[in-house]
């Protein structure tokens, strides 16, 4: 029965303490929640990845090869992989756009 006080007791105090410095911290750091954030401001609709992803597996591929069998060579294969894995899944993308 102790146990189960302890769990509410705390339970109710850490409502009442995350309510209350919630609404201290909007107070003190003068949060508007109307705001608008960098992202909306400075958005430019603009996609800075330029990473060709397969030649990023076959160059990691590539270093893979060169190290002696062990955990080093094993994790280099598994980012190779993955970097052909986002090749692959960004042709998809790009074949489902043309379509």
């Amino acid at each position: 029965m102790s146990m189960l006080v302890v769990v509410l007791f705390s339970a109710v105090f850490l409502s009442i303490a995350y309510l209350t410095y919630g609404r201290l911290l909007t107070r003190l750091l003068r949060l508007d929640p109307t705001a608008e954030t960098p992202a909306v401001q400075l958005r430019d609709d603009v996609d800075v990845s330029t990473i060709n992803w397969t030649e990023q597996a076959h160059l990691t591929r590539r270093r893979a090869e060169e190290l002696p069998p062990g955990a080093k060579r094993n994790a280099e294969i598994g980012r190779a992989l993955a970097c052909e894995a986002l090749a692959h899944s960004g042709d998809l993308l790009l074949q489902t756009r043309v379509e």
